[in-house]
């Protein structure tokens, strides 16, 4: 598995976190940011690059139990997530299947209920087909999405703008104006890379081609949108752009 992944584990019982955190150690995992309550969960969010979260459900002198929490953290992150509770009952499970790149393990948890949950989400989120049935894409000048429709929407690549990452997928921006996809961003970027996007937040992706101006801290595109440039991905974006500077010998 992808052992180098960042992991953020949320749980308010020391004795469970501190299990966990061994059995992820067991298993390779060593980049673990914990936390015992949401507003430090949130706080790790805002300033390190997360790959995966694992959260319980039911936390003491939160405002909100995982499960919402879990939800407002999609609206602006690209991750998957795996619940950890001592409950089962159906009312609870029905709420975590709401949440389509999640998996849900009982407690106590065994180091192989661990490697088969963290083993199943991983090939989901990360491998999974579902984008064929979204988008076709192929060596040609331009790609087609699946519209709400019987019909697919005709997008030049060069028209592409940017990427957002929205709730249960991903918004394309473009010259002809915007179109929803239920494909995560990470998946966009990962398997469509002739598209030449550069990631520059957990919410953005942009097109190469349509930079106007940049600096560390924002892109500035053709169409006049400016994208923040957070600072765990400004190596990244700088590393990528600077192929295209033009420098005095």
């Amino acid at each position: 598995m992808h052992s180098n992944l960042n992991i953020l584990h949320v749980e308010d019982d020391v004795l469970d976190q501190k299990t966990i955190h061994h059995l992820l150690n067991n298993l390779g995992f060593t980049n673990i940011s914990q936390c015992r309550n949401i507003t430090d969960a949130e706080s790790v969010l805002e300033t390190e690059e997360i790959d995966l979260a694992i959260l319980d459900i039911m936390l003491e002198g939160s405002d909100m139990d995982g499960i919402s929490f879990a939800m407002s953290l999609l609206k602006k992150y690209d991750i998957p997530i795996l619940f950890t509770s001592s409950l089962s009952d159906e009312s609870t499970l029905e709420r975590t299947c709401l949440l389509s790149d999640s998996e849900y393990i009982v407690k106590p948890i065994s180091e192989r209920q661990l490697f088969v949950s963290l083993k199943k989400l991983l090939i989901k989120y990360l491998l999974s087909d579902e984008v064929t049935s979204g988008v076709k894409l192929s060596n040609s000048s331009y790609f087609l999405v699946k519209t709400n429709t019987k019909y697919y929407l005709r997008i030049e690549k060069t028209d592409v703008y940017y990427l957002e990452a929205s709730k249960g997928g991903t918004i394309i921006h473009h010259k002809g104006g915007m179109q929803f996809v239920y494909i995560t961003l990470h998946k966009i970027i990962t398997q469509f890379q002739n598209l030449n996007l550069i990631r520059c937040h957990t919410k953005y992706a942009f097109s190469v081609a349509q930079i106007a101006q940049y600096s560390d801290e924002e892109i500035v595109l053709c169409c006049d949108k400016v994208l923040p440039v957070s600072r765990s991905y400004r190596k990244h974006v700088k590393a990528n752009i600077q192929k295209l500077i033009l420098t005095k010998n």
